[in-house]
């Protein structure tokens, strides 16, 4: 079973049959324009089969985008990360957010593959969710379009694990610490500390000298890479490094 997802305005969950007059009518030109997979005119009976499928497949990650219990949209992992919203809803910030929650479960996940999307060339909206998410260009291809009944550009988009993590790096905040990783801000500091005679003699791994570009190379091992075998830093609450 697909989990659910909760974010601060959404709530995220599988879809099922009894939703089919809702997805109906909530399907409009300006929807399934910019969807490959979705026929125009779209009927009710397109959303009973297409909900049955899913039904069939229950491991499929895809969710029903809801609102104080109200389906305002789909979103889903079939190969690549795709959603939609009714037009209604567009402009509020909905997308991003219930994109990034499916992304956040997507991404624990520490054998992650990259991730695909697209937008049709010309769907400015998408384009900018996929954007704000971390998604990069990666190429322009043909795909056939079911509403238009013909092959459309499609701005093909790539998000991998690494600009993920890098995007969206824990944070832990204690009573009189932040402990976050550590970025490349922090090679003055660093610097400073791991050059101490003592200080490096405690460590054992690092030399005395320091060799600055020795300090890069394992820095740019050290940074955020969505798991904990990542470093650390130690931070005031004013953000003074102080240690890691």
């Amino acid at each position: 079973m697909r989990k659910q997802i909760i974010t601060d305005r959404l709530y995220l969950r599988p879809p099922v049959i009894e939703d089919a007059h809702a997805v109906k009518s909530l399907i409009s030109y300006d929807v399934a324009q910019w969807l490959t997979r979705m026929p125009w005119p779209y009927h009710l009976s397109d959303a009973v089969e297409w909900l049955t499928h899913v039904q069939s497949a229950p491991s499929d990650p895809i969710w029903a985008i809801t609102r104080h219990g109200q389906i305002i949209g789909m979103i889903g992992l079939d190969g690549e990360l795709g959603y939609w919203l009714a037009p209604e809803y567009h402009g509020k910030g909905y997308a991003t957010e219930a994109a990034r929650a499916v992304l956040q479960n997507y991404f624990d996940n520490p054998y992650a593959a990259p991730l695909k999307s697209g937008y049709h060339l010309g769907n400015d909206r998408s384009a900018n969710v996929l954007r704000k998410l971390g998604f990069a260009p990666n190429g322009v291809t043909m795909r056939f379009s079911r509403a238009h009944e013909a092959d459309v550009n499609l701005q093909t988009m790539l998000l991998t694990p690494e600009h993920w993590h890098a995007l969206n790096p824990v944070h832990v905040e204690t009573e009189r610490l932040l402990i976050d990783p550590v970025v490349s801000d922090d090679f003055d500091p660093l610097f400073d500390m791991l050059s101490r005679k003592d200080v490096a003699w405690q460590l054992g791994r690092w030399p005395h000298p320091l060799d600055p570009d020795l300090l890069r190379k394992r820095m740019n091992a050290m940074r955020w890479s969505g798991g904990w075998t990542s470093t650390f830093a130690l931070r005031t609450k004013s953000r003074d490094f102080i240690g890691m």
